[in-house]
């Protein structure tokens, strides 16, 4: 008999989210009350990959802070180093997602 819990599923690799190893990494999410959309894309070229686009029973608690650039214990060791953000009202369309991936890629970044 294996003594060993079965795995949470949480924590499980998921082999389908693709993972990026680039040296400017952009990133989108986009989320509505049963959806969330996250795309991602080299900030240098190319164009976005939707990651996933689909239904969540996360419930989004919006409570009204804005906090980018820090890492995910809320302090500033963070690995990397943050550029750029954008806010959006809404769930903004993957048209506008698009242009505002462009409109970083603009700023020429590893030039």
């Amino acid at each position: 008999m294996d003594d060993q819990p079965a795995p949470d599923p949480a924590l499980t690799e998921n082999l389908n989210n693709p993972s990026m190893r680039v040296p400017y990494a952009f990133g989108i999410l986009s989320t509505a009350p049963d959806n969330y959309a996250l795309r991602m894309g080299d900030a240098t070229t190319g164009g976005l990959t939707t990651a996933y686009d689909g239904f969540t029973e996360i419930t989004w608690a919006l409570e009204g802070s804005i906090i980018l650039g820090i890492g995910g214990d809320n302090s500033n060791w963070s690995k990397g180093v943050f550029f750029e953000g954008a806010i959006t009202t809404g769930q903004p369309s993957a048209t506008v997602d698009e242009a505002i991936y462009q409109n970083v890629r603009a700023a020429g970044y590893g030039q």
